[in-house]
């Protein structure tokens, strides 16, 4: 697998962009959830992503994940503090004929574009082409202060990708934009603050008040059976209630006594 440094002031690309994927040289490259470096794909084909961990380690000129020309599987991944040019925390491009990324169960914090580029718009994801068959699903997308949280181009296509059951909040900008505007109080899509334990110290578990637990969407594609704790994936956010997914990478586990 070749792997090269990318350097712009204004590129939307990860750290590391690699070119016709070997699927084994990314499974034996990040097996486990640690701190991982940023990555940039393009024309890798049935490749998922998961459990993975997304954080700025000083490259403060690229962000966390561009794909481009590639249907990858995103799912349960962390992705937070990186910068760039737009989609600092996930930037994703689909051609013509291709169903596109899957994106499920992610938690996007903290990424932030940078303002001097000539866009800049989604801070957590922002996704261009021809995007009407990807999926966004059961994510929590918090975008940068004063930055909008997602963003769907409509240069190609207006016909926006399938978003369900995502939380998408940025304090002082919009949640949803472009083609995917209107999104929030539609399909299960919310736009509040999701209540993470304590994210200045990396803890992106979800308090027992948030509102994003049990609002994902169980049939989602592609949902493992684990969250990124490796605790039980779906269970019930209250004892004896209905099993639903939470959003983001972590399920909230009741602590529910023996009767």
């Amino acid at each position: 697998m070749r792997i090269r440094r990318l350097l712009a002031n204004c590129f939307r690309y990860g750290a590391f962009h690699t070119t016709y994927v070997d699927v084994n040289d990314i499974v034996n490259s990040f097996a486990s959830p640690a701190v991982s470096p940023e990555l940039a794909l393009t024309f890798a084909v049935n490749l998922e992503l998961h459990n993975l961990w997304f954080v700025a380690r000083g490259y403060l000129r690229d962000g966390g994940l561009l794909v481009n020309q590639a249907d990858v599987n995103l799912i349960q991944n962390v992705i937070v503090g990186n910068v760039a040019g737009a989609g600092a925390g996930i930037s994703w491009s689909v051609p013509s004929n291709t169903r596109g990324p899957y994106i499920v169960n992610n938690t996007v914090y903290g990424n932030m574009n940078n303002q001097s580029c000539e866009q800049f718009q989604g801070s957590a994801l922002y996704i261009e082409g021809f995007d009407n068959q990807s999926v966004l699903a059961n994510n929590l997308f918090v975008g940068f202060k004063g930055q909008n949280a997602v963003w769907c181009d409509s240069t190609f296509s207006q016909i926006p990708p399938i978003v369900q059951s995502n939380d998408a909040v940025s304090s002082g900008g919009s949640s949803f934009g472009d083609a995917c505007a209107g999104a929030t109080g539609k399909n299960g899509n919310l736009s509040i603050n999701p209540q993470f334990v304590n994210p200045t110290r990396n803890n992106y578990r979800l308090k027992s008040t948030s509102p994003a637990i049990d609002k994902g969407n169980n049939a989602a594609p592609d949902l493992p059976s684990k969250d990124f704790a490796g605790n039980p994936r779906i269970v019930a956010g209250q004892c004896g209630g209905t099993k639903i997914i939470d959003m983001g990478t972590y399920e909230f586990q009741p602590q529910c006594g023996s009767k």
